[in-house]
C-alpha cells in the first residue's frame, strides 16, 4: 500500500542468498486504517533470525470526549403519602390498575414526587 524502494519491501531473506520475500505483515482493523501513515521494514537491526523487523508509523488523534452532567436523583414523598390518606387511596388505586393496564397495552403512570 506505501510505495518503497523494493529493498525495503522485502521482510524475510533466503538463507545462504541475498533473495527476499516479503511473508510478514501488519494488520489493522478497518477503523484505524486510516490512522496508519508508513509501514516498512528495517534491514539495520540484528535480531539473529532470518526475518527483518516490521516497523510502523501510527498517527493517533486523542478524542476530547463531552461529560454529560449527571442527572439528579428522584426522591419519593412518602411522608406525603402518609399523612394524606386521599392521595395514598388514589395512589393505591393507580397501583391496582397498573397491570391491567399494561395487559391492554396502554401506559399512565401516577407518581407522588416532592
Amino acid at each position: 500500500m506505501f510505495p518503497q524502494k523494493h529493498i525495503q519491501l522485502g521482510t524475510w531473506r533466503i538463507r545462504g542468498s541475498n533473495e527476499v520475500n516479503q511473508i510478514d505483515h501488519v494488520l489493522a482493523m478497518l477503523c484505524h486504517s486510516s490512522s496508519v501513515i508508513d509501514v516498512r521494514s528495517c534491514r539495520g537491526p540484528n535480531c539473529d533470525s532470518d526475518h527483518y523487523l516490521v516497523k510502523i508509523k501510527v498517527r493517533e488523534r486523542i478524542a476530547n470526549i463531552q461529560k454529560t452532567p449527571k442527572r439528579k436523583t428522584r426522591r419519593w414523598d412518602v411522608q406525603k403519602l402518609q399523612k394524606d390518606t386521599a392521595q395514598r387511596d388514589e395512589y393505591q388505586k393507580a397501583l391496582d390498575l397498573k397491570p391491567k393496564q399494561n395487559m391492554e397495552g396502554e401506559k399512565e403512570c401516577v407518581c407522588v414526587q416532592k
